[in-house]
């Protein structure tokens, strides 16, 4: 296993994008003036590959959500 299979982040990015769409599925719902959102995701090496800890049920996540009318 070289370094570029430990540190293709394909699945850390789809993760991302995943949770990105969910937040702006419910944004574009409520639709607020202004919104701004914040989330932290943990990246580790799960199997020898690099894994997002928020998707694998890490008990830990951030997330700040700010909505203005």
């Amino acid at each position: 296993m070289g370094v570029d299979d430990i540190l293709d982040f394909d699945d850390v990015t789809n993760a991302i994008e995943a949770i990105a769409t969910s937040i702006t599925t419910t944004l574009d719902k409520v639709k607020p003036k202004k919104a701004s959102v914040e989330f932290g995701v943990k990246v580790g090496v799960e199997s020898g590959k690099l894994t997002i800890l928020l998707v694998k049920g890490s008990g830990e996540a951030n997330l700040k959500i700010t909505l203005e009318w």
